[in-house]
């Protein structure tokens, strides 16, 4: 796309050439050198031309929304009435002016401006403005809204839950406004990957509403877009031209139910659940953010702060074993000494937030319970097809209160899903494995240490269990074809069966 720098109102702005702002603008420009109004036609051979000119002859330039990272420094767009932008580096921050910056930032529908930075403030004084039940929640909000001022993903997914009354939205509503106001702060979950995307184009942080459910579909096109993820689709009143989106984006999600139950989404999210809120700490809403907005710059200069020095310390830090969303583990660690906690404790927040998030994704999929429900069970491991796993998981489902919705409708199906809770079963001591080649054998096998086996695929297991296998998939196969036999010719006992077994008939 064309973008054009223009100068209007003493400030430099970036426009879309085929945008009706910029439009606006040579009406405009027009008007103030001849005092007389651009007709239609000569507007339309301008817009033409000068998007030409950009496409071949202008240099080619990122444009950034609110955050952008260039030659080792954070930008940040404060959107006010001069444009300014606030540079982070390894030795601190400052205020400059758009003319003074190599990033060019655009601005779409919706977007208000930040509040200008105040230095000597701290980040403890966010607290007093979250209905938070833990200092480790607390730490885990803190780290999700520096992360969400780095331009570079991936970024974890927030999550709100709590009951009526635990100033769910309104939380949700205030990291908005610390990260990236805007005059549409909270919005419905979208429909499809395509609204994602187009959200994702107009806005730094999607900020979802009172979600109660996450389709699949929409729990895949979260994921993608939390690590990175690119979507096609044919332009509008076309045959074969497509439009092409490409986002990593900060997300947040409330709601009162347990709606995180993809493990793939659970395992990119960090979830918080609010208590209930005393009526002693309520206000009115005017006087809460009234006094939050007096607080805020102060707030934001302390993040900044913090960011300068994770900036400074990010190639220092390393992990003998690197945890999930591993850049934004380090990236905070990096931060630490910035933050208002000692060292360490975010880590262990985190991998604890996780633990929970493990316990509570395996607790609301049938599939995992039952799988866990039988191992429990047994002494031995368990080792068969597909069709039979589904069979025998679905006794074990009927305790679970399950629904058909919820289950998989064919053997595959089964298969994919183990897939997708695998690595949460891995972390219960239970490793599910599946033949890569030859018979299509599923192995569910419990260990002892499920800590040293939590990353391992385990091939001794599958190995040791070999001839166990092999016996009950052969026991399996006779009589699957007992069973066709006897459908097709009749049965005249066990003897016709292993006639026809072995090919004899």
């Amino acid at each position: 796309d064309s973008y054009a720098s223009v100068s209007g109102n003493g400030k430099l702005d970036n426009l879309k050439i085929r945008s009706r702002d910029f439009e606006n603008w040579l009406r405009m420009i027009f008007y103030h050198h001849t005092r007389k109004a651009l007709s239609r036609d000569a507007l339309k051979k301008a817009v033409n031309q000068l998007e030409a000119e950009g496409k071949f002859d202008g240099p080619e330039i990122p444009v950034h929304i609110r955050y952008a990272e260039h030659d080792g420094a954070i930008y940040i767009d404060l959107f006010n009435k001069n444009l300014e932008q606030v540079r982070i580096t390894k030795d601190g921050w400052e205020v400059i002016s758009p003319e003074n910056s190599p990033v060019k930032f655009i601005h779409p529908r919706g977007m208000k401006a930040l509040p200008v930075p105040e230095r000597n403030g701290s980040i403890t004084q966010l607290r007093d403005f979250l209905n938070i039940k833990n200092k480790n929640d607390f730490v885990l909000v803190v780290s999700w809204i520096l992360k969400a001022m780095k331009a570079s993903g991936p970024h974890p997914i927030m999550t709100i839950q709590g009951e009526q009354g635990a100033a769910k939205t309104t939380a949700s509503r205030l990291l908005r406004l610390l990260t990236d106001p805007s005059s549409v702060p909270t919005q419905a979950l979208s429909r499809s990957e395509r609204d994602l995307m187009i959200s994702s184009r107009n806005s730094w942080v999607l900020n979802f509403d009172n979600v109660s459910e996450i389709k699949p579909a929409m729990a895949d096109a979260l994921c993608r877009i939390a690590t990175g993820s690119g979507f096609r689709t044919r332009t509008l009143r076309t045959d074969d031209c497509e439009e092409l989106f490409n986002a990593t984006r900060p997300g947040i999600l409330n709601g009162i139910e347990e709606f995180v139950t993809r493990h793939d989404l659970a395992d990119r999210a960090l979830i918080i659940n609010l208590p209930d809120m005393p009526a002693t700490k309520r206000k009115p809403e005017d006087v809460f953010w009234r006094e939050f907005e007096a607080a805020c710059p102060r707030i934001l200069g302390a993040f900044y702060d913090a960011l300068s020095m994770g900036l400074k310390n990010l190639d220092s830090v390393s992990f003998e074993e690197l945890p999930r969303m591993a850049d934004f583990a380090k990236f905070i660690v990096a931060a630490e000494p910035a933050l208002p906690w000692s060292k360490g404790l975010f880590m262990t927040a985190y991998e604890s937030n996780r633990k929970d998030t493990v316990e509570s994704a395996l607790d609301g999929d049938v599939v995992s319970w039952a799988v866990i429900q039988m191992m429990n069970q047994r002494d031995t491991p368990w080792s068969g097809t597909p069709t039979e796993l589904n069979i025998v998981l679905s006794e074990y489902a009927k305790q679970f209160g399950w629904k058909k919705s919820d289950w998989p409708k064919a053997p595959n199906a089964m298969s994919s899903r183990l897939k997708m809770v695998n690595s949460f079963l891995r972390k219960k001591g239970i490793i599910v494995q599946t033949r890569k080649s030859g018979n299509r054998i599923i192995t569910i096998t419990r260990v002892e240490k499920p800590e040293e086996m939590a990353d391992q695929q385990s091939d001794e297991i599958i190995e040791e269990n070999d001839a166990h296998i092999t016996d009950e998939y052969l026991t399996y196969e006779l009589n699957a074809e007992t069973a066709a036999f006897e459908k097709q010719f009749g049965s005249d006992g066990e003897e016709d069966a292993v006639e026809y077994e072995e090919g004899e008939i």
